[in-house]
């Protein structure tokens, strides 16, 4: 969340709300075991930012697309 901070602080709710959803969804894996927390963040700040049509350095596009079709598989 500190993360968004910059340049996305107004979105910070709908973040929390979409992360909880999520934690709901791939419960009760462990994330570590998918991705390294370092890429869990990073994916996570990019993914919002790409909301708000910010950039954003993706390190990995696998962690990235895993959270979209997270929403994909919510929105169905």
């Amino acid at each position: 969340m500190e993360t968004l901070n910059d340049g996305a602080l107004h979105i910070a709710e709908e973040a929390h709300h979409i992360m909880n959803n999520h934690s709901i969804m791939i419960y009760p894996i462990d994330i570590e075991t998918l991705f390294e927390t370092n890429k869990w963040i990073n994916a996570y700040e990019c993914y919002f930012k790409n909301m708000l049509g910010l950039k954003c350095e993706l390190q990995s596009i696998d962690a990235f697309n895993f959270i979209q079709q997270l929403d994909l598989n919510n929105n169905s």
